[in-house]
């Protein structure tokens, strides 16, 4: 049940996101208000339910997952009814009593920070968290190559810059300052595909937008793409092998067969460990076995 309900808030959130534009849920019409309380009274009583669950108390404090979801379901207490009653209480109806615009900001990142709990999620598919796992462990090798590619792009950025200053104004302005230059090749030289939504028109709106994005990029496409191929060239790498093996040992048993037909051998009984050393040492048995790579004389 609290999977669903988690992915039901994880839902929620976006609809919150695109309807809601009140920065305070004393301000948010009423169905914002009745969803938002049942979600917090719901991950309240699940949080509480897993704390009396610990035999001693503070065994609770040695399990990461519990730390985790108790950081959200404070944050998320606080959002819906201590802000909103510190509200009431003080007469303010509105966002206008909070007064200080970096207290609403403080409130968005609250907001931000609940679809986290998606990550609760993952623990249900482990197949999720193998491909976690493995981003985790390529972290160092994926920082570092990019580390080298920044570098790369650094060098060359200088070197433009430096040649650009006598040329044509169409290529002045791609090259005007080291910056520009490193945007210039990132974005036409090595991610061109994303030219489109890394503008400086994203950059401007928030200072957060541009490198967020890049981040994006980089973890979503090329990472999680990379490792796409190579889950998929393992899987078919596997069963090119599992099919290989049963082409070999259909053809071996169907080799075995003529020859024992051959050699009057009765295929309807079994076979005995004498009559099956016995066939291992015939010349043309030795051959077939030996035609497919396996060893006669270790079996």
């Amino acid at each position: 049940i609290t999977l669903l309900v988690i992915f039901a808030n994880s839902i929620w959130i976006a609809v919150d996101t695109d309807l809601n534009t009140e920065p305070v849920l004393i301000d948010a019409p009423p169905v914002f208000q009745m969803i938002e309380n049942i979600f917090c009274m719901y991950f309240t009583f699940e949080i509480s339910i897993r704390f009396l669950a610990f035999r001693s108390k503070l065994l609770c404090f040695s399990d990461g997952w519990f730390i985790f979801d108790s950081v959200l379901v404070l944050l998320m207490v606080v959002e819906t009814w201590i802000i909103s009653l510190i509200l009431v209480l003080s007469g303010g109806q509105s966002s206008r009593a909070l007064g200080s615009g970096s207290l609403l900001r403080i409130l968005n990142v609250v907001k931000m920070l609940r679809i986290s709990r998606v990550a609760r999620l993952l623990r249900s598919v482990p197949e999720l968290l193998i491909l976690l796992k493995g981003v985790r462990a390529a972290s160092r090798a994926v920082f570092v190559l990019f580390l080298l590619w920044f570098v790369i792009i650094y060098v060359y950025a200088l070197v433009f810059c430096r040649l650009s200053r006598d040329a044509p104004m169409a290529i002045d302005t791609k090259f005007r300052t080291v910056p520009e230059a490193i945007n210039t090749l990132l974005l036409e030289g090595i991610l061109p595909d994303f030219k489109g939504i890394m503008t400086a028109e994203l950059a401007s709106e928030h200072f957060l937008f541009y490198p967020l994005m890049l981040t994006f990029i980089i973890v979503a496409v090329l990472t999680l793409m990379n490792m796409l191929v190579g889950v998929l060239v393992e899987v078919v790498g596997a069963i090119a092998s599992s099919e290989k093996d049963s082409v070999v040992a259909c053809h071996l048993a169907c080799e075995l067969r003529n020859w024992m037909i051959a050699h009057g051998y009765d295929m309807d009984a079994h076979i005995s460990n004498q009559q099956f050393q016995q066939m291992l040492v015939e010349p043309q048995v030795v051959k077939i076995v030996n035609d497919v790579g396996v060893d006669s004389l270790m079996v």
